[in-house]
């Protein structure tokens, strides 16, 4: 399966370590940033499932730093966390482009739930279902679905498949391609036992599937760094 990427963005280190530690348990990846430039360069550069944001942070408040991402064009959830819980507060948040508000102090077991709820909410459509191309795509049931057609994928192959599908909603065009240790640490996690051959036969698998299809989405390769998802036009 592949790993849910979080990043905090919080300069209180002791509300930072039991939340990060917490995330970690609930199986997610996270990295943290204590100021909002180091933040907000930080989210531009890589891709994130969702942004835990604090508010008031030095030298770039978290108002700003979300407006930034949305006029960046990166949609990724984010959750607002400030000790101002009143109702202007959240409504400057929501303005800023944030998708969810949660009021200091919380507990690290909501957060992790918001966060799992914003995941699975961004990743669909209103079916349930993620749409690339002609394809759609079930996260619960791992089947993926063409033009009247089914097929369940593996594990190793819905983790793949999911890294890929997240890349190619990326704004920027350097993030729509996925390296490939970033899929063996993301879906295998264990690299000691994993190299990158696995990559290449689980993406010829799903590759084959795809032309099963018969499918106007295609995965590429970018010779000497990975792989991304192109929608031909039909």
């Amino acid at each position: 399966m592949a790993a849910t990427k979080v990043l905090i963005v919080e300069d209180e280190q002791s509300i930072t370590t039991p939340v990060k530690d917490k995330l970690e348990q609930c199986g997610f990846e996270v990295d943290s940033c204590i100021d909002g430039i180091d933040g907000y360069e930080t989210a531009r550069r890589n891709r994130y499932d969702a942004i835990v944001m604090d508010i008031k942070l030095p030298q770039m408040d978290g108002i700003e730093i979300t407006k930034r991402l949305r006029q960046d064009g990166i949609e990724t959830p984010i959750i607002m966390c400030t000790a101002n819980g009143t109702l202007d507060g959240k409504l400057i948040g929501f303005e800023a482009g944030a998708d969810d508000y949660l009021p200091k102090p919380f507990y690290p077991t909501e957060l992790a739930a918001r966060i799992g709820a914003l995941i699975r909410r961004n990743n669909m459509n209103d079916d349930g279902l993620v749409h690339i191309g002609d394809l759609s795509y079930d996260e619960e049931t791992k089947t993926i679905s063409c033009k009247g057609d089914d097929m369940t994928l593996s594990d190793n192959e819905h983790g793949i498949f999911m890294e890929l599908a997240r890349a190619y909603r990326a704004p920027s065009k350097e993030n729509k391609v996925v390296k490939k240790h970033d899929l063996l640490e993301r879906v295998w996690h264990d690299r000691d036992i994993i190299d990158e051959n696995n990559v290449e036969a689980y993406v010829s698998f799903l590759r084959k599937k795809l032309r099963f299809f018969d499918s106007d989405v295609e995965i590429k390769t970018v010779r000497g760094i990975g792989y991304q998802l192109v929608v031909h036009e039909s």
